[in-house]
Formats: C-alpha cells, sequence, structure tokens
C-alpha cells in the first residue's frame, strides 16, 4: 500500500490533484513513477512499471474505471459494480456476459442476442424484445410469439414451426393458406366457412359430396372428377339425368320416372325395353318392332300399327289383321296363312277364287 505522500505524488501525477484532468505539467514535479498528465490524455502509453498504480487509482476512485479497463489492468465487472462504467462498454470488451447487462436494465437485450451470449427467449420475458426477431434467429419457437400475442401466427407457418391449425383457431390466419401449405384439412375450412369446397376437391381432400350438402358446390362437378354418383345429382335436382347416362353411371329408366329423359333415348342406349316406352306414350310401338323388342300384335292392340306390317315381318297371323277389320283376308291368302273360305264368309272375296285362285 502506498504512502499518503506517494499517493499525493501519484495523484498529481495524473492530474486528479492541482491541475486535474485538465493536463499541463504537476505542480509536484515529483511522481511515484515519473508518469506525466498526457499520459491521462492517452498521448503517451504508460510504461508496464506505471500499470500496477492505474489500478490502484481505479480502487481508490481517484481514476475512472474505463481507463483501467482499456489498459487491461481492471476488469470490466468491477466498473459496473461501482456504477462507473455503462456495462454495453464490457460486452464490447468481452469481459462481462451481456445477461448481466439485462440484469441492471443497463442494456438492452437484444445487444445480446445479436453478440450471440444471451438466448432471445430470454428478452421476450423481459419484455425487451420482439419475439420475431427470436424467431429470425432461430432461437425460439414461433408458438410463443403467438402466445405472447406479438407474433403473426401466419409468420409461425412460412417458417414451419407452427401448425396452420392454430392459426385458424386464434383467427389469425385463413385456413385456404393451411390448405395451400397440406398440413389442414380443407374439410375444417369448409367448417369454419373460410373456404370454398370446391377447392378441397381440386386438392383431393374432400368428398365432392360434401361440397353438394353444404350447398357451395354444382354435383355436377362431383360426377366430373368421378367422386359423386350422378343419380344424387338428380335426387338434389342440379343435374339433367342425360347426363348420367351418358357417363354410365345411372339406369336412364330412372330419367324416364324423372321426367327428364325421353324413354328413346334409354331405347338406344339398349338400357331399356320399349315396350316401357308404350306404357308411357312417348315411343310409337312401330319403333320397338323395328328393333325387334316389342311383338306387333301388341302395337295392334293398342291401335298405334297396322297389322299389315305384323304380316309383312311374319309376326302376326293375318287371319288376325281380318278380325281387326284392318286387312284384306284375299292378302292371307296370298301369304297361304289363310283358308279362302273365311274370305268368302267375310265377303271380302269372289268365291270363284276357290275354284280359281289367284
Amino acid at each position: 500500500m502506498p504512502q499518503p505522500a506517494e499517493m499525493g505524488q501519484w495523484a498529481c501525477a495524473w492530474g486528479v490533484s492541482g491541475g486535474g484532468r485538465g493536463g499541463g505539467v504537476c505542480q509536484d514535479p515529483v511522481t511515484a513513477s515519473g508518469v506525466d498528465v498526457w499520459t491521462l490524455r492517452g498521448r503517451v502509453d504508460p510504461r508496464p512499471s506505471e500499470l500496477p498504480q492505474i489500478r490502484l487509482g481505479c480502487e481508490y476512485g481517484q481514476m475512472a474505471i474505463s481507463l483501467g479497463c482499456q489498459y487491461g489492468q481492471m476488469d470490466i465487472s468491477l466498473g459496473c459494480e461501482y456504477g462507473q462504467m455503462d456495462i454495453s462498454l464490457g460486452c464490447e470488451y468481452g469481459q462481462m456476459d451481456i445477461s448481466l447487462g439485462c440484469q441492471y436494465g443497463q442494456m438492452d437485450i437484444s445487444l445480446g442476442c445479436q453478440y450471440g451470449q444471451m438466448d432471445i427467449s430470454l428478452g421476450c420475458q423481459y419484455g425487451q424484445m420482439d419475439i420475431s426477431l427470436g424467431c429470425q434467429y432461430g432461437q425460439m419457437d414461433i408458438s410463443l410469439g403467438c402466445q405472447y400475442g406479438q407474433m403473426d401466427i401466419s409468420l409461425g407457418c412460412q417458417y414451419g414451426q407452427m401448425d396452420i391449425s392454430l392459426g385458424c383457431q386464434y383467427g389469425q390466419m385463413d385456413i385456404s393458406l393451411g390448405c395451400e401449405y397440406g398440413q389442414m384439412d380443407i374439410s375444417l375450412g369448409c367448417e369454419y366457412g373460410q373456404m370454398d369446397i370446391s377447392l378441397g376437391c381440386e386438392y383431393g381432400q374432400i368428398n365432392i359430396s360434401l361440397g353438394c350438402q353444404y350447398g357451395q358446390m354444382d354435383i355436377s362437378l362431383g360426377c366430373q372428377y368421378g367422386q359423386m354418383d350422378i343419380s344424387l345429382g338428380c335426387q338434389y335436382g342440379q343435374m339433367d339425368i342425360s347426363l348420367g347416362c351418358q357417363y354410365g353411371q345411372m339406369d336412364i329408366s330412372l330419367g324416364c320416372q324423372y321426367g327428364q329423359m325421353a324413354i328413346s333415348l334409354g331405347c338406344q342406349y339398349g338400357q331399356m325395353a320399349i315396350s316401357l316406352g308404350c306404357q308411357y306414350g312417348q315411343m310409337a310401338i312401330s319403333l320397338g318392332c323395328q328393333y325387334g323388342q316389342m311383338a306387333i300384335s301388341l302395337g295392334c292392340q293398342y291401335g298405334q300399327m297396322d297389322i299389315s306390317l305384323g304380316c309383312q315381318y311374319g309376326q302376326m297371323d293375318i287371319s288376325l289383321g281380318c278380325e281387326y277389320g284392318q286387312m284384306d283376308i284375299s292378302l292371307g291368302c296370298q301369304y297361304g296363312q289363310m283358308d279362302i273360305s273365311l274370305g268368302c264368309e267375310y265377303g271380302q272375296m269372289d268365291i270363284s277364287l276357290i275354284h280359281h285362285p289367284v
């Protein structure tokens, strides 16, 4: 420990007494180390023998600790404890952990994050730092930011740290974004009313039938995608049954029952017996005969067909034509299907033909 006289001489040498920090020559030229006041101004570096005294000056409060730090004689943490030095300087010199600065309230935690000495999550807890910065540095889970309400969940989704479904629950994010990222089932978007079901169909995540139930989608689209039976479209009245027939998903007979389709179309597709067309009165029986699906005799009963046609097709006995009065018995004789004597009874044929047939 230096003697009082020595301290006085040393202090004078550093400009602490007398001339102070103003520089100039010390009033007492005798010093313990021979250091002049210019050293204090940084004009001349102190000699090695003078360095220990610098630390002593700091301890006695006669010298700014920051000077001791610059010369490496004193730990900056001591300056912080004495309140003479800003902790941020200690951080710059790497002698002090930034977390200490945060505890003393002298330093913004964000600086600690930049230096990599402090976990950003601590900054968030102290309320000095926006959690979004923590996410950028990858030190903090974005979900925490969402809980603190400092960060939009959509950012968490972009970074892949947070399930978009959470964003939907918080109402901060449109479900459609979740669908695009493939993290969320589109059906949920439909339930929340934020998304058109048709988008779900395009992504193949939702059955089109659901869209029909919600009334957001035309059933015909479901048929094109092959996800929905056209018959359902008919029940909902959104689709013409004829389309079902073209796709082969629906029996044309159903179209006839719904009155949306001419039975003749069913006949062309071979899905419906022409006789049904006759019963519905939509089709001439003669067409049934041409298709070979209907006995001409039925046409005669319905009065839609000349029995003579039945005779030509060989499906009907000419005698029946005679009974119906639609055919000359002489024709029956020519076809050899009828006894000429019958023609005489009906008065349609000359009896002479009996002996001299045509």
